[in-house]
This record gives C-alpha cells, sequence and structure tokens, in this order.
C-alpha cells in the first residue's frame, strides 16, 4: 500500500485496501446517524447521485470528507465540502478537528441560493418553511457590495413572502446555515425535497419548469 500509485496518507493510515469501496460512508454514518445517514444515502444514489471520497479539502484540515453528488450538473468532480466553490448539488459530510461537533454533514448548493429562492413561490409548503427558516436573512453586511465604489448596487438578496411576513434572504454562501451535525428522519425527508427541487435547474433540465 505504502508504494502503489494511487495511495495518499490517509488511505495508507486508515488500511483503505480497496479503491472502490466506501469506507467513507462506513466511517460517517454512525457519527451522524447510522439509520438516517444510510436512508438518505441510499435513495440519493438510487436517484443518480454518486459518492466522491475526496482527500484534503479545501479551505478546511479534514483529510478524508464524503461528497454524493449529483454529476448532472457539472462534468468535474465535486472539489469537497459544502461552503466554497461548490457545483454540484447534493451532500457533503467533514470532520472538523477543531470545533465542538467534529462531524458535520451540509447541503451542497451550487452557485449561490439566488435562482432557487427567485422561485421560492414554487415550492410547497414543507420546503417554504424550511429555506426561510435556514437561509440567513440580510443584516445589511454589505458583503456583497464591498467591492462597488459607486455606491449603487444593490443589496444580493431576494425578498420571499412567507407566513405573511416578508423576508429578505441572502443569496451568499449558504453552506453556513444549510448545515448539521446530526440527522434524523424528518431531516432526510426535507434534505430530499430540498435536492428534488433543486435539481429542476440542473443544466438540460428546463431551468426548473
Amino acid at each position: 500500500m505504502s508504494t502503489r500509485e494511487d495511495a495518499n496518507n490517509t488511505m495508507f493510515a486508515h488500511c483503505f485496501f480497496h479503491k472502490e469501496y466506501p469506507y467513507a460512508s462506513d466511517i460517517y454514518a454512525p457519527l451522524l446517524g447510522e439509520a438516517c445517514f444510510r436512508k438518505l444515502e441510499n435513495r440519493m444514489l438510487a436517484q443518480g447521485y454518486k459518492r466522491f471520497a475526496i482527500y484534503d479539502v479545501i479551505a478546511s484540515d479534514c483529510k478524508l470528507s464524503l461528497t454524493i453528488a449529483n454529476p448532472q450538473w457539472s462534468k468535474n468532480p465535486p472539489r469537497g465540502g459544502f461552503e466554497y466553490k461548490i457545483r454540484h448539488t447534493g451532500i457533503s459530510v467533514l470532520f472538523e478537528p477543531y470545533v465542538k461537533d467534529p462531524p458535520v454533514l451540509g447541503l451542497c448548493i451550487p452557485n449561490g441560493m439566488r435562482i432557487f429562492l427567485e422561485a421560492f413561490d414554487s415550492m410547497g409548503a414543507e420546503l417554504q418553511a424550511f429555506v426561510a427558516g435556514r437561509t440567513k436573512k440580510c443584516n445589511g453586511c454589505n458583503y456583497c457590495v464591498q467591492t462597488d465604489k459607486t455606491g449603487s448596487r444593490p443589496l444580493a438578496h431576494v425578498p420571499v413572502t412567507h407566513d405573511g411576513k416578508e423576508h429578505r434572504l441572502c443569496t451568499y454562501f449558504p453552506g453556513y446555515s444549510y448545515c448539521w451535525t446530526r440527522i434524523d428522519n424528518g431531516l432526510v425527508e426535507m434534505l430530499l425535497k430540498m435536492l428534488s427541487f433543486m435539481d429542476r435547474f440542473a443544466p438540460g433540465n428546463g431551468g426548473g419548469k
């Protein structure tokens, strides 16, 4: 194992003998909730999603992550994580050693929230409540206009109405709010609903119609 061409330090240290075996799933499933994780994983795979074990995730100290991604969104494989440079729908699971609850599962939302928030009215009631509850409300931090020297660029939020109230929802970095350290059956169903909704906008699917 120390000399074969496809080996790396993580594979060698953890005795990942077989390249095609999903070791990462076996590691993360009991940490997040075995039965619920397997339910989510199996249903995603049945819908055409693919597993990717990713070593040395970008912008993270995680040495082994698992991403289950829909390849319909991009020919390039995912880079790992759920915060930056997301190009596929799916989930990504990391182990962050410096936080209180190291294992974390995040929903992969490609290219930010804008196209999905603009279609908010076409979501079902449960999904609307999920999105309105999880997406960051605009607080005027001005991150989205920090490079604007004219002062004329509008803030990058999308107004939505839920339960009779209007919310200005941020389109940037949704990975920070769509992540969990444990999953249950209710969350599994909502993740699958959200993935199904987002996949309507995948290339070749008619732009969400």
